[in-house]
């Protein structure tokens, strides 16, 4: 059956980004002062940009100038006229930022980070580059594909259809189609080294990492050592790629940052943020555990566990994630010999 071998990505690039050049390009033909702009309410900057979203969304290879009425957003403000040429000019920035996506997942997005591969294991060979999404009407958009790759770019039939009709295949049971999520970038957590003169880091779930399917139990992994400091200060985050020495590269996006109290003595502190981060012979004697599990919708959970004495915290990662619950006792193991 057809498979995903490779994935690339802007995570912060989409179609509200065509929509705010427009919103500029419109307010300049009109005079509008920065200061004024600043000072639209949350009402008039949605009008604008919804005005924006419709004459984009209208454009087509033989349109050559895009009016805008910009009395809906504020009355006086009146009509104005701004070239296609100025926007397409305005674009070819981000538009080329996902040309380099493209050319990076052609050259160097299969597993393991090599080329895409054919069955007989021989570098693939570009059949077509079909598009997906209402960016993909856009003529510029079009335009600088076609300059790079040729006659072999095609758009779908369905393209802005091509998310909702995915979706209800993956989710019709009986569709006979079975559809897996994946990891689109990196996920893990910097970590210090060599007894802490090193930064390191550490991704928990690489690219390319199937998400379990629907039924199946979460992807579990654990991390285990013996701290150095008094608190652990974990920083996770995602990016697109990894450099040559393993250090996150491209399209990076910071996560949560959370604190751990190693040392047993301030494990009754709910909050250790205000406490300087040193080295801690205590901490020195504690076995730690790290166990992480990511569910079918890609929700990511640490439990933080002192082995040694007992008590653990658990998280839910995300930009959206909310304050830690409070330490509670956890699991008693055995401790391991020392030279784990």
């Amino acid at each position: 059956p057809p498979a995903v071998v490779a994935v690339e990505g802007l995570s912060t690039l989409g179609g509200d980004d065509f929509d705010e050049i427009l919103a500029e390009l419109a307010l300049d033909a009109a005079g509008i002062d920065p200061g004024v702009r600043e000072g639209l309410s949350p009402a008039e900057s949605f009008r604008l940009l919804e005005e924006c979203r419709q004459k984009k969304e209208a454009l087509h290879p033989a349109t050559r100038k895009i009016g805008f009425d910009l009395d809906i957003v504020r009355e006086g403000w009146g009509q104005v006229v701004v070239p296609v040429a100025d926007f397409s000019k305005r674009c070819q920035p981000i538009v080329e930022d996902t040309l380099r996506a493209v050319e990076s997942l052609l050259g160097s997005g299969g597993p393991g980070g090599g080329a895409p591969v054919d069955a007989a294991g021989q570098p693939a060979k570009l059949e077509a580059l079909y598009m997906t999404g209402g960016a993909s009407e856009l003529p510029v958009v079009a335009r600088m594909l076609r300059e790079r790759f040729g006659r072999r770019v095609h758009r779908s039939v369905q393209a802005r259809s091509a998310t909702a009709i995915g979706l209800a295949i993956h989710a019709d049971g009986e569709a006979g189609a079975r559809i897996r999520d994946r990891f689109t970038r990196h996920f893990g957590v910097w970590r210090e080294a060599e007894g802490g003169r090193k930064i390191t880091f550490d991704p928990l779930f690489v690219k390319m990492t199937p998400l379990p399917a629907p039924g199946d139990e979460p992807l579990r992994i654990c991390r285990a050592y013996r701290p150095v400091h008094n608190i652990g200060h974990f920083r996770y985050l995602e990016c697109s790629h990894l450099d040559g020495e393993g250090r996150p590269a491209g399209d990076i996006t910071f996560w949560d940052e959370i604190r751990f109290p190693f040392d047993p003595e301030l494990r009754g502190l709910e909050n250790v943020d205000a406490i300087p981060v040193g080295a801690s012979d205590s901490a020195a004697r504690q076995w730690v555990e790290e166990a992480y599990s990511c569910d079918v919708g890609g929700s990511i959970n640490v439990t933080i566990t002192n082995e040694t004495a007992g008590y653990e915290r658990s998280y839910r990662l995300g930009r959206w994630s909310s304050s830690p619950a409070p330490v509670r006792p956890g699991r008693r193991k055995r401790r391991p010999p020392a030279g784990r």
